[in-house]
């Protein structure tokens, strides 16, 4: 699945609202640009991965925010990972 690239600054928008350290911040948006990259840029593994680091440094309300712009971009199996709600 293709990700549209216009979805990833809105995301990172929400991400730099969070209260994180500057080394949590800066893990958090490698992990956010990595599963908002095109599936042909970067292997589904290393999306898996970000999934998780992204749910170790994000919050629950940003993911109430992100939800409906992750189930547009992300797998079924990278929603779960991620413990994103059911549409």
């Amino acid at each position: 699945m293709d990700v549209t690239p216009r979805n990833g600054p809105r995301l990172l928008d929400l991400l730099n609202n969070e209260p994180l350290d500057a080394h949590d911040r800066l893990e958090a948006q490698e992990a956010l640009e990595s599963l908002t990259a095109p599936d042909d840029e970067v292997e589904n593994a290393t999306k898996e991965r970000a999934a998780e680091k992204l749910k170790k440094y994000a919050s629950g309300a940003w993911f109430s925010l992100a939800a409906p712009v992750l189930r547009g971009m992300l797998t079924l199996e990278l929603q779960k990972r991620l413990g994103l709600p059911p549409s």
